[in-house]
């Protein structure tokens, strides 16, 4: 009894509520076989219940889960706080990418508390806190947005040249917001960050190219 107290102590793979456990269930078989030892009539008796007792005892082998699964929820606060300093994500991108990292740490908890032995609980921690590093949230939100102000802008100044018509100011709109339009759709398109920026950037770029072309006046 001893000696399975020393290696419930000796095991980092246990919490301190596991350890208590652990040892309870250990105590319970000690007790019982120590019960049936007194109940004993004759010697072989004595001596069968005692090496039941002592299998009984080594055989208590607790499995630790409650660190596994805190190891997977530091690495979901950790996302969560990295989601929240990317200031490329809008507030609905942020809240996505939060959920997508809270559902790959909850599979990984339901699969940790499903594993029967400490190499299983092992793995499948590894996997959940890898899932939820995995989840990198590309921002197109603000980057379309960004789009959208210089289509605005650019409609505004035309509206505010009067050297051109009615059909050249609606002319000259509608070939900036074909620019908008493209830009909007390399960015829907675009597979990172650094993707989504470019084209934005060309984006605006191109939108603030469009110059109105003015016919003579006769």
């Amino acid at each position: 009894m001893a000696e399975k107290e020393a290696a419930i102590d000796a095991n980092d793979k246990l919490s301190d509520a596991e350890k208590a456990a652990a040892k309870e269930e250990a105590k319970k078989a000690a007790d019982e076989a120590k019960k049936a030892i007194d109940a004993a009539t004759d010697q072989a008796g004595v001596d069968a219940k005692a090496t039941e007792g002592t299998d009984a005892v080594a055989a208590v082998n607790p499995v630790g889960k409650d660190k596994a699964k805190a190891a997977v929820d530091a690495a979901l606060a950790e996302k969560d706080k990295a989601i929240d300093a990317n200031d490329k994500l809008s507030d609905a991108e942020k809240s996505a990418a939060k959920e997508e990292a809270k559902k790959a740490a909850d599979e990984a908890k339901k699969a940790i508390d499903a594993a029967t032995d400490q190499a299983g609980v092992d793995a499948k921690a590894t996997e959940g806190t890898d899932a939820v590093a995995a989840v990198n949230p590309v921002g197109k939100d603000k980057a379309k947005a960004a789009v959208d102000a210089a289509l605005a802008e650019k409609e505004a100044a035309i509206d505010a040249n009067d050297k051109l018509s009615d059909a050249e100011k609606a002319a000259a709109k509608e070939e900036a917001k074909k620019a908008a339009d493209e830009a909007k759709k390399a960015i829907d398109a675009a597979t990172d960050q650094a993707g989504v920026d470019a084209k934005a950037t060309e984006g605006t770029d191109a939108v603030a190219a469009v110059k109105p072309s003015r016919k003579r006046q006769s």
